[in-house]
């Protein structure tokens, strides 16, 4: 567990404002921030049921993704978490006398309008033409080099900068599958993070990775594990292809995105993702997985990504990164006990159409009524329409997975993921043209391959979602699944092995203290750790309340702010100076007790 000492560390000796800490198992160290939890300094974002945003060919912001948050530590990283339904399709219209065989949209994740000034956070969907995939998923990014103060987060979506000049694109943000179904979920979130915090380890960068099998090019990770009883959570988010490498063959492929630690998979179990295509498909887009892995010992370890053919399947071409999107390798040391943090990985595969899925359910007691719960689900998700040659909704199908907490939607939003898929059959787009007239050598999208494409998509999916006002105490979390339309054949998960040999998935939800700055009133300022003060809700702790010792940082003092060098007098007042004779017995001064006059003795949210 973390947690805050009452001595300074055995190595070096605590300033009055700094913080001790002591990870079991590891070695004492002095520190700045306050730990409300294992890791964070803050946590902000937004969770919204949100109507979808049609985009053209220009670059422009996507409304209503985005929210502002106040920056505290100058050396601090950002932490993007980012989910959405997303769909791009090619215009119909000819480009210099021919029809657009493929394009592809852009979503970038911006700061006070601009790309993040270590490099940006974006990823790239692609399709051919005729697809029209509104799919959701998510991916993750990291950020340094943003200065202290007040920013505006913003999604903005625009064609792919690449090497086709007639790159025209129709891209959808947010797509509503109706019938009965909430709009789409929206999850945009940024966590401020202490750059060496010693239990967060991530590497994330740009660039392609060709390889169909081994382990990949910059997306690895080497770290100290501080406990020998920790769990790690790791989590992957890149842009993944699948395309068959001999054309001429019947048949799919499949591959599979695999974390390793020390070159192995995990010891109790694969964390992992497949993407599954037909032949002629070749679909780059963003995919990410979030696992634990526990039994790995304190000690100097390597976490990396392997990539190879899925068990089964063979002549497959896998690619990594696109067009130099981002990506984001993540491995966390999550301390036992620690009783934020809640999860179930299974490896089975429901292959039901409607209802509670049967493997994944996780029961907690949530700690605390001021905090809001960030739930997650990861897995292989298929939707495929039983149908052929029936009009509209014959032919297509949607599929809709959502989290329940205690056999309903979250309150504040339901957190869900969509699936919309449709069958093209080829006599219906014969009219578009032949091989020499339309489609030059772009022969693997020729209309008579169309018929199967991306309709069978059995690919690794992540959604996520802020639910808020849930109360304290025991809750439980399941995830429901329906078809909003259309005759649709429904997998969750896909290649999977009870027996931890295949990819699995994960329920998540981890408990998170809203940032003071997310309250707008004095009613709602209720956190131990906020204060009103006038017209904002500042984060104080509590002074420690002497008369003769001057506060080693900002402390609330009864309902007053005494700044750091004033005196909190055990009677709850403010004072330039010490009294010369106090009314009550002040605490004895030992360098022990400094370390109690600091913004945190207070609390922390592991116990």
């Amino acid at each position: 567990m973390v947690q805050i000492t009452t001595s300074p560390a055995k190595s070096e000796t605590c300033k009055k404002d700094q913080l001790c800490y002591s990870p079991d198992g590891g070695k004492e160290a002095c520190q700045d921030e306050e730990k409300k939890d294992p890791y964070l300094i803050d946590v902000h974002g937004i969770t919204k049921n949100m109507a979808h945003h049609h985009s053209g060919p220009k670059s422009e912001k996507v409304p209503g993704r985005t929210f502002t948050f106040v920056k505290k530590k100058e050396d601090s990283i950002l932490r993007f978490l980012y989910t959405d339904t997303f769909r791009v399709l090619c215009t119909p219209h000819r480009y210099k006398g021919r029809f657009i065989d493929g394009c592809a949209g852009r979503w970038e994740i911006k700061i006070d309008g601009k790309s993040c000034p270590s490099g940006g956070i974006y990823q790239d969907w692609y399709v051919h033409r005729f697809q029209d995939s509104h799919r959701t998923n998510g991916w993750g990014g990291v950020c340094k080099g943003v200065s202290v103060g007040k920013h505006t987060v913003q999604v903005y979506v625009g064609p792919t900068p690449w090497h086709h000049g007639w790159n025209i694109m129709d891209a959808f943000t947010g797509w509503h599958a109706g019938h009965g179904t909430p709009r789409a979920t929206v999850h945009l979130e940024v966590q401020e993070i202490p750059e060496a915090y010693p239990l967060y380890h991530y590497k994330s960068g740009e660039g392609g990775d060709a390889r169909d099998s081994g382990h990949l090019t910059g997306r690895h990770i080497s770290f100290k594990k501080l406990n020998k009883d920790s769990n790690l959570r790791l989590y992957y988010s890149d842009n993944l292809r699948v395309m068959v490498r001999d054309v001429h063959r019947q048949g799919a492929c499949a591959c599979r995105w695999s974390i390793h630690i020390d070159g192995k998979e995990c010891p109790t179990g694969y964390v992992a993702g497949d993407v599954y295509i037909h032949r002629h498909e070749n679909p780059h887009r963003p995919k990410s997985m979030v696992g634990y892995c526990d039994g790995v010992d304190a000690g100097d370890h390597k976490v990396d990504v392997h990539v190879s053919t899925t068990p089964g399947y063979g002549h497959c071409d896998c690619h990594t990164g696109w067009h130099n999107s981002h990506y984001l390798l993540e491995a966390e040391e999550v301390p036992k006990p620690y009783d934020m943090v809640h999860y179930n990985m299974q490896r089975q595969t429901d292959h039901r159409d409607a209802g509670i899925l049967n493997n994944y359910k996780v029961t907690f007691t949530k700690k605390n009524s001021e905090t809001r719960l960030r739930l997650l689900f990861t897995e292989n998700l298929r939707a495929y329409s039983r149908n052929h040659h029936k009009p509209h909704h014959g032919t297509t199908c949607s599929a809709d997975w959502e989290i329940f907490v205690d056999g309903k939607s979250c309150g504040s939003a339901s957190i869900h993921a969509q699936i919309y898929t449709r069958r093209l059959e080829a006599n219906h787009i014969s009219h578009n043209g032949g091989w020499a007239n339309h489609h030059g050598w772009w022969w693997w999208v020729w209309p008579a391959h169309f018929a199967n494409q991306d309709t069978n998509p059995h690919r690794v999916r992540t959604f996520a979602g802020f639910c808020d006002d849930v109360s304290q105490g025991e809750h439980t979390l399941t995830v429901n699944l329906k078809s909003p339309f259309g005759n649709c054949d429904l997998w969750t998960g896909w290649k999977n092995d009870p027996a931890g040999k295949g990819p699995g998935g994960t329920l998540e939800a981890i408990e998170f203290f809203r940032p003071c700055n997310e309250f707008d009133s004095k009613a709602e300022c209720k956190q131990p750790r906020c204060h009103w003060d006038e017209d904002e809700c500042i984060d104080l702790a509590e002074c420690p309340g002497s008369d003769k010792v001057g506060v080693g940082a900002d402390c609330l003092c009864g309902e007053k702010k005494a700044e750091k060098g004033k005196y909190c007098y055990e009677d709850k007042t403010v004072h330039d100076g010490v009294k010369e004779e106090a009314k009550s017995a002040a605490r004895i001064w030992t360098p022990h007790v400094g370390l109690l006059l600091l913004p945190q003795a207070l609390i922390v949210a592991v116990t």
